[in-house]
């Protein structure tokens, strides 16, 4: 299907979605020897482990404390078994970030966006410009596998487009003949 949409858009449209995107935000893509320098990248040369857990049973007021030192304002809410239930923004607080009037009888995982892409640390890279792009996140969570959801670690927007300039600029200089150093 993939093939076939390709073929059927490319003609239409001139570029894949995915460079379409990539130009958009200003990475200049020319062609498959630039792709196959980003497919290359795995996110688990980006991970890290800076997330914030909490359990889906904290109450508002624990959320609230966890949100304050959580990279990019998001939280990580797991179950009792360490599973990933979903992500915490501090935008998803709505009216509970700051009226503790709506705080009776509510956990975080009443709050958690259950369908916040997740990431796995072989995924390419890629993915994660992807779920960026369609997503408004500073970071997203990887796990161990898509079943079990198993959090593992995080990667920073910043850093995946760090990673895709680098990619880029390699591949620019392996073009002029410049050593690039890997």
């Amino acid at each position: 299907a993939v093939v076939v949409a390709t073929a059927i858009s490319r003609p239409i449209a001139g570029i894949s979605f995915f460079i379409g995107q990539l130009r958009r935000r200003g990475v200049m893509v020319s062609g498959g020897h630039d792709m196959a320098a980003i497919e290359a990248i795995r996110i688990d040369s980006i991970l890290r482990h800076d997330q914030i857990e909490i359990s889906g049973t904290a109450t508002l007021d624990e959320v609230r404390t966890a949100m304050i030192s959580a990279p990019e304002n998001e939280l990580f809410i797991v179950d009792d078994d360490g599973c990933l239930i979903g992500t915490l923004g501090f935008s998803d607080l709505g009216d509970v970030a700051f009226n503790r009037d709506r705080d009776p009888g509510r956990v975080a995982a009443d709050l958690a966006r259950r369908s916040a892409p997740i990431l796995l640390a072989e995924d390419a890279l890629e993915r994660a410009v992807e779920y960026f792009s369609d997503d408004d996140e500073g970071l997203l969570p990887v796990v161990d596998d898509r079943e079990s959801r198993r959090p593992i670690g995080c990667v920073h927007e910043r850093d995946v487009m760090r990673a895709y300039t680098r990619a880029l600029a390699e591949v620019r200089a392996e073009e002029h003949g410049e050593s690039t150093g890997r």
